[in-house]
């Protein structure tokens, strides 16, 4: 595969230095007219992406300890009463996963 000895005029970020000039000027532009987007925009760009898992630490502890609880429940129960704890857990449960994923998603 042949490669080329003259440097890739483009940068890691893929702009040529021209574009990155650009974008510097429009940058100071945007410190210059609205600092506080400018400080808000820089912070989300700061931050990590967030995982695939939508829960915090805290939810996904409490989501085990509340699965180890019905399983025991479930092995500790009659037959017959297992259809009523699949109910109350999904009427309790599905609404409890949303809301954390939810509560994540907006203070992340």
């Amino acid at each position: 595969m042949p490669t080329s000895s003259q440097p890739d005029p483009h940068g890691r970020d893929g702009l040529t230095p021209w574009e990155r000039q650009v974008l510097a000027g429009i940058e100071d532009g945007l410190v210059t007219t609205d600092p506080h987007l400018a400080h808000e925009m820089s912070h989300r760009r700061s931050r990590t992406m967030p995982g695939w898992w939508p829960l915090s630490a805290r939810s996904t502890f409490l989501l085990f300890v509340v699965l180890s609880v019905l399983v025991l429940a479930g092995a500790l129960v009659s037959a017959s009463w297992w259809a009523v704890l699949g109910l109350v857990t999904t009427l309790v449960m599905v609404p409890w996963l949303l809301l954390a994923a939810i509560e994540k998603n907006q203070s992340g």
